[in-house]
């Protein structure tokens, strides 16, 4: 009876020891394409350049389904997206994340109090990001998830703060 107990937690640790490496390495792993992602977008020469980039990394890195960037047009003092037509029923919460330089989650946007009079489809739960350099605001960074309702996670989060840390 002894030697099974010992033989069951031996095999109970290295399964969770296992566990854990995969873990630590995916995270390395995110951690290294977030960076890379920081990079090029610095690299970028034109914001539908840096739109593009967002939009074709992000959504593998934050298990999203797309990425959009907003703008700041200093003439005119508002927001504008890069490379599409912005949802309407979303330009309350960009302008909240812009004004307030602070991410913003919506869990579920079919029950926000900021998202409002929505005549086009959404997705169903959004993270925004402030774009911030030098404690100027640049514009706002939006992830979508089209396919479910439910908070980002908290490394998904923290992903995104790495990529507004770096614009």
């Amino acid at each position: 009876p002894v030697f099974w107990g010992v033989f069951c937690g031996g095999i109970y640790f290295l399964v969770m020891w296992w566990l854990r490496t995969q873990r630590l390495n995916q995270q390395r792993q995110a951690t290294k394409s977030l960076y890379a992602l920081s990079e090029e977008v610095i690299a970028a020469e034109s914001p539908a350049g840096i739109a593009e980039k967002l939009a074709e990394a992000l959504p593998g890195l934050m298990h999203a389904n797309t990425a959009h960037l907003y703008l700041v047009n200093r003439e005119t003092q508002t927001l504008h997206r890069v490379g599409g037509q912005e949802p309407q029923g979303l330009s309350e919460a960009v302008a909240a994340c812009f004004r307030n330089h602070a991410a913003l989650m919506v869990p579920d946007t079919r029950n926000n109090s900021l998202i409002k009079n929505a005549t086009e489809v959404l997705p169903r739960s959004v993270l925004l990001v402030p774009l911030v350099s030098h404690e100027e605001a640049l514009g706002v960074m939006q992830i979508d998830r089209a396919d479910r309702a439910g908070a980002f996670a908290p490394e998904d989060q923290a992903a995104a703060q790495i990529g507004r840390a770096h614009v």
